[in-house]
Formats: structure tokens, C-alpha cells, sequence
């Protein structure tokens, strides 16, 4: 018997049932047996596939039919070759500097380009989950666009790019099953329940402005015991946590609300804070202790602000070289700013680095994610952000260094 004819089928599609075929001849019948003949399967273009059959009778007679179709390129099933969500740990040299190429999931034997507007340099900073969206473009047309999630696990940061801070921690387990159940700072909470004592949240970033006044809330798993509490805050970055570290204090049976200040001299960039509940006397930054539990987290101090200050001349605009400010500052304008804020970016030039925008509360209400900073005046559209009017913080931030300017945002 012959085969029937093999219609042409788009990329994505199944590929069509070999049918199975008897053949017979003068030497009796003969065994058919079928076969795909070999075929580089294209992402972006058209291809050929060969279905065969071999006939072989008892004589030893061979005799072969064969029939081919296309598969089309589909644009529309591209799609399945974008990525997965999917999570990077950070190594010692505590960056990843990823392209669209590197993330499509199939040989780029078209010379595909890939556009992001999402900037995919990730470093310590940006520990967590981040949207991605890039387009898979050729000839300049758009021909399909991938959505996934990249999270980012800094567990190794704090050991491979900080200093090394001395033990301590609890018996979460012991004398009543007392542990930390959450911590609030600003807007950030960790809700973590029982660690056997110690638990390690370095790999969480808390980005703080300083000077500030940052609120601070701790809450323990029963109110059977009157719980002291301590909260160190290593400042200045050497590894230790020294008398005037101490940031908070407290005690308690149930949850407690305070204010750190955190001073002007703190230095930018990230640092430890140590939370410590204990049952008894009160804890030390380096004790080892049979109830209650220690939680360590990673801080990330954002510049230096003049918040509380008086605003800017709203009758035009006002340079913030004449600001008073004693950390290294940034030109910012105009100010007032209504829609759009211009940052000079060229103390840091040719570096990675953020731009990063807190209210007068120190809370961040903008960031620009980590990118590559320039000579030139980056431009901020605020029109968006629905901003009260007020006085507002911008820095510029890499990695250890920062500089920062105030300006006024004018709304009405």
C-alpha cells in the first residue's frame, strides 16, 4: 500500500501519525518498516520533515516510499520557549549581570534580539522576587513578549561581603516555647515564628533613610513573661556591636511599639541589626542564653537627608549646592519640581549603581532599580506618583558610597 498525503502543519503543532503499511511481491510478503529521517528543528524559520518506509522481502529485495511536509514558522508559539520562573543565589562575588540571550530557553540560531526595559544586574540590594518582561524582537518587529519572575536569594551576601559578627542566640524551645513571632521596622515585617533560637534573615534588605526616625515593633509568641528586649544596629560597619549601637530597648509582655533614631553618622550601604528577646535579665549583643530566641537582619542605610528642614524658595528654583548638608551631595532640580525631577548622576559615573527617592518619614517611594549611571542628568517622571507636596530625599547609591540632595515637590 502507498501512504496518504501529509498535509503541511505550523511549528507547535503535533507532528501526524506514521500510518502503517503492508506491501507483498513475487517473493511473498515483505516486512515495512517506518522511520523519520533526521531534521534540525527551527525557532525562527521553516523546516522539512521526512517520513520513510522500507520494504524488505524474503528475497532480500528492498524498496523505500517516502513522504515529506513542512512545519511553518509560528511567531504565536514562540512563547514556549520563554523562561520559567526561576531563582539565582547570589555567589561570593555577590552580583549577576544577565541578558535576554542567556535567559531564552532554545538556541538562538536566528540572531533573535531581546529588549528588556527591566534591568537585569542584580546584586545584594535586590533580594526578593522581580517582575520581568522582555520582547523577542527581529527585523524590528515584536514577535512575542515573555512575562516570568526572577527572585533573588542573597543568603550568601552578609558572609561573603560583610564583616563577621560574634555569635548569639536563645533555646526558642525551652521554658514555655517563647520565641520572636514578628518584627516590624518602617514598613517592613517579618513574620517568623519559632527558629530554635537563632534566625538568620540577613538575605532580607531593609532600606532605612538616615538621619530618620524609623518605627520600630516586636512582638513575642505569649504574653506569659515579661520579655526584655535589645536591638543593636552596627552603624559604623566594623563587625561589632558597641554600647551606642544600641538602637532600641524595651520590655514587656506582649507587643511593643518604639522610635530608633538612627543618626547622621551611620554610614551608607548595608549593615547588621540583631534583634534579641530574652526571658530574665536583659540580653547582650553576644550571649549565648537557655530562653528566648535572636533574629539578625541586613539594613541598607539610603544617604543622608535634611528632612524636617525648612522647604526650598518656592518662588523659583534654588540651587542645592547652598544647602548645608554633611555628607556629599548631588545637584537636584528644578526645585520646586512639579512632573519630573533631574538627578545628576556624574559623581558616579561609568558605575552601577540606584537612584532612590524617600519622603520626609524616610519611607522610599520610588527606585530606579540598579543601572548603570552616566555624565548625564537622569530624568525622574514624578508625574505618576501622586506625591503630597513636600520636602523629599534623593540619593544616588554604589555600593558602599552615596550622595543625596533634598528638594521640594511641589504637587498643586
Amino acid at each position: 500500500s502507498q501512504p496518504t498525503y501529509i498535509g503541511d502543519i505550523n511549528s507547535g503543532d503535533n507532528l501526524p501519525q506514521q500510518e502503517t503499511l503492508t506491501a507483498t511481491d513475487a517473493c511473498g510478503n515483505a516486512t515495512v518498516t517506518s522511520s523519520i529521517d533526521p531534521y534540525e528543528v527551527s525557532s525562527c524559520g521553516d523546516y522539512e520533515i521526512t517520513y520513510r518506509w522500507t520494504a524488505t522481502d524474503e528475497c532480500g529485495n528492498i524498496s523505500q516510499v517516502t513522504r515529506s511536509f513542512n512545519v511553518y514558522f509560528d511567531s504565536d508559539n514562540l512563547s514556549q520557549y520563554c523562561p520559567e520562573d526561576l531563582t539565582i543565589v547570589l555567589g561570593e562575588e555577590g552580583f549577576v549581570q544577565l541578558d535576554g540571550a542567556s535567559l531564552w530557553g532554545f538556541e538562538n540560531e536566528c540572531n533573535y534580539e531581546f529588549f528588556s526595559a527591566d534591568d537585569l544586574y542584580f546584586d545584594c540590594t535586590d533580594v526578593g522576587t522581580h517582575p520581568i518582561s522582555f520582547s523577542v524582537m527581529s527585523n524590528n518587529q515584536v514577535l512575542t513578549v515573555c512575562n516570568f519572575n526572577i527572585t533573588i536569594d542573597g543568603s550568601n551576601c552578609q558572609s561573603s561581603n560583610g564583616p563577621d559578627y560574634c555569635e548569639s542566640n536563645g533555646d526558642s524551645n525551652g521554658w514555655g516555647w517563647q520565641w520572636i513571632q514578628s518584627i516590624s521596622l518602617n514598613t517592613y515585617t517579618s513574620w517568623t515564628g519559632s527558629d530554635n533560637g537563632y534566625g538568620d534573615y540577613t538575605g532580607e534588605i531593609i532600606d532605612v533613610a538616615f538621619p530618620s526616625a524609623a518605627t520600630i515593633e516586636l512582638d513575642p509568641t505569649h504574653d506569659w513573661s515579661n520579655y526584655k528586649w535589645a536591638v543593636w544596629i552596627d552603624y559604623n560597619q566594623d563587625g561589632v556591636f558597641t554600647d551606642d549601637e544600641k538602637a532600641f530597648s524595651a520590655n514587656g509582655k506582649s507587643t511593643l511599639n518604639g522610635t530608633i533614631d538612627i543618626p547622621a553618622t551611620a554610614l551608607a550601604g548595608t549593615t547588621r541589626m540583631r534583634v534579641s528577646m530574652k526571658r530574665g535579665s536583659a540580653p547582650q549583643p553576644c550571649s549565648i542564653y537557655d530562653t528566648g530566641e535572636v533574629e539578625d537582619y541586613t539594613i541598607n542605610f539610603v544617604g543622608t537627608s535634611n528632612f524636617g528642614g525648612p522647604p526650598p524658595n518656592s518662588n523659583g528654583p534654588q540651587s542645592n549646592n547652598q544647602m548645608q548638608q554633611s555628607q556629599p551631595y548631588i545637584e537636584t532640580y528644578p526645585n520646586p519640581a512639579l512632573d519630573y525631577i533631574m538627578v545628576d548622576m556624574s559623581m558616579f559615573a561609568n558605575q552601577m549603581g540606584t537612584i532612590n527617592i524617600h519622603n520626609s518619614w524616610g519611607m522610599q517611594v520610588w527606585t530606579s532599580g540598579t543601572m548603570e549611571l552616566t555624565n548625564t542628568a537622569y530624568q525622574v517622571d514624578i508625574s505618576s506618583l501622586d506625591l503630597p507636596a513636600g520636602i523629599y530625599n534623593v540619593s544616588v547609591i554604589h555600593g558602599k558610597s552615596s550622595a543625596s540632595s533634598t528638594i521640594y515637590v511641589n504637587n498643586e
